[in-house]
């Protein structure tokens, strides 16, 4: 299953990987194993 969130402590606690996607490109592709808030807050940088 896919889910669109942009709730990164959600996304976390339901998902088993998170890939994140700015402007067209992956620049994020990890298991949430390990991952924590700040990796994924830095998403939304930038």
């Amino acid at each position: 299953m896919v889910l669109a969130l942009h709730d990164p402590a959600r996304a976390l606690s339901i998902g088993t990987r998170i890939i994140g996607i700015r402007a067209g490109r992956i620049v994020l592709d990890r298991p949430t194993q390990g991952l924590t808030l700040p990796e994924l807050y830095a998403l939304y940088e930038g």
